[in-house]
């Protein structure tokens, strides 16, 4: 079932609040515009008209330790049919955003949520999704336009929304399913697309910051960095950005 609103504040927290009313079902909750979206790290997300902007409401068949490996999943998801319909190389920047020659294009935010059904509690995951699709970076904010790119600056090409949304549903819910059967091809066909592999990076933690290079995923999703001693560093959390586009030299 997909529901569809011309307006939200952000359409993962629609997701929250039918949660807290009904019964978990296979449910979409899709808005043309978003008036305060999220992204990581709590940072907003701006979501003019002519986007796609989607939450769905999952109750994956999954021990609770692969949950985090459902972002990198529906990343690769979304990529298989934004290039297809495209034909331009999309790249993912770890753990949730698709990049266009380092240029933003698209946001994942995936949020666990305890939702209780006969008197337990079950684990839900909300996944919400972003696109630029039918809009041009000149209606985003001057300051991130530098930062962003959409498809229709991209490719000139108008798709139609709803057609987009259903295609980029199925190809979720088939990752997903591919995450269950086969975990380490799932993986593996991730790191093809990774934007930082082999290039110089910089992560911002909580209370250090560390360059290096980029080695890719390991088998929990966490991101492998090699500092400039040697030392492999296995990431969970925190902010990893380009620091230069050049390859890493040793």
């Amino acid at each position: 079932m997909i529901l569809y609103y011309e307006n939200l504040d952000s359409t993962n927290q629609h997701a929250k609040k039918l949660l807290l009313t009904r019964q978990v079902v296979p449910t979409v909750i899709c808005a043309w515009r978003q008036s305060a979206g999220k992204g990581q790290h709590g940072r907003s997300f701006t979501s003019p008209r002519g986007g796609l902007y989607f939450s769905v409401i999952a109750s994956p068949p999954l021990v609770q330790s692969d949950f985090p490996l459902i972002t990198l999943a529906v990343g690769l998801a979304c990529r298989e049919v934004l290039s297809a319909m495209c034909r331009i190389d999309i790249s993912i920047k770890w753990p949730n955003d698709l990049y266009i020659t380092n240029k933003k294009v698209a946001g994942i935010l995936c949020e666990t949520v305890p939702h209780l059904v006969d008197a337990a509690f079950q684990p839900v995951v909300i996944i919400g999704v972003g696109i630029n699709v039918n809009n041009s970076i000149i209606d985003f904010p001057a300051e991130i336009q530098p930062l962003i790119t959409t498809l229709w600056d991209q490719a000139s090409t108008r798709f139609d929304l709803p057609e987009l949304l259903n295609a980029l549903i199925s190809s979720i819910h088939r990752q997903i399913a591919e995450l269950k059967s086969s975990k380490s091809s799932m993986l593996k066909q991730w790191q093809q697309y990774d934007l930082f592999y082999m290039r110089n990076l910089i992560a911002t933690l909580p209370s250090t910051s560390i360059t290096g290079q980029g080695l890719g995923i390991d088998q929990d999703g966490r991101y492998r960095l090699r500092d400039e001693a040697g030392v492999v560093h296995a990431l969970m959390g925190g902010q990893l950005r380009l620091l230069s586009p050049a390859p890493f030299s040793d």
